[in-house]
């Protein structure tokens, strides 16, 4: 159950195996359907927002939403916003 709002980070030097939690290589998520599993799955928005930021590069992998979001709130997919052409989503 969120107590704030939360950003995960999807780089494309990131690893599925990280906590997606650290704008880093070392903590950020590899592809935007591990951060979609993890709100999904693991997380109660409690009123509260996720954002995932996806970092400058190309991601082709497919991302879909299989489960509704437990608890009011929104989340909220987004690219760079100060260059938006850094960020190609190509399924």
């Amino acid at each position: 159950m969120l107590a704030a709002n939360r950003t995960y980070y999807v780089r494309t030097d990131g690893n599925d195996a990280n906590t997606g939690t650290a704008n880093t290589s070392g903590g950020a998520f590899l592809t935007i359907q591990k951060a979609i599993d993890v709100v999904a799955s693991a997380i109660d928005l409690a009123g509260h927002n996720v954002t995932i930021q996806v970092g400058s590069g190309t991601f082709t992998g497919a991302a879909v939403v299989s489960a509704p979001w437990v608890g009011a709130g929104t989340v909220q997919l987004l690219g760079n916003t100060t260059t938006p052409t850094n960020c190609v989503i190509s399924v």
